[in-house]
């Protein structure tokens, strides 16, 4: 990469600016490059000193550094996977949804005596119950069907 910019830089432009502009070259910053959760703000691989890179292997993760993208060789361009994860997340969401729709209307079609039918907890207790206390009353036998 160094060897290409001094090329570049040795290379006379066949239309030049009407400006003339120096390129001043900084100091080789030697910090490493910050965590963050958008594309925009992470480190292209090709922004990175292979050297460096090398030597300090904690800092080659995905939250730091991605892919350069397809002008640099790679398969796809970070930003083209990022958003087949977040159409994949979202079909995965509405499947979940879905299912839990598709469970509740099955339990609303059951009716109060159907669910203490299934005979979990004290709802078992008070069918049993219900019987001996519903039995007689002051108009007198209750006949079930």
């Amino acid at each position: 990469m160094k060897e290409l910019l001094a090329a570049v830089d040795a290379a006379t432009d066949p239309e030049p600016h009407p400006r003339y502009s120096i390129r001043v070259q900084g100091a080789v910053v030697d910090v490493p490059p910050k965590t963050s959760t958008k594309l925009e703000n992470k480190a292209r691989r090709w922004m990175i000193d292979e050297e460096w890179l090398a030597e300090n292997k904690s800092y080659d993760v995905e939250a730091r550094i991605i892919a350069s993208g397809t002008a640099w060789g790679d398969d796809e361009d970070p930003e083209v996977s990022a958003e087949k994860r977040k159409r994949f997340k979202a079909e995965k969401r509405e499947i979940q949804q879905n299912k839990k729709l598709r469970i509740s209307e099955g339990k609303k079609g059951q009716s109060s005596v159907d669910a203490r039918d299934l005979g979990k907890g004290k709802a078992k207790e008070q069918v049993g119950n219900d019987e001996e206390i519903n039995s007689s009353d002051e108009y007198g036998e209750v006949e079930y069907m």
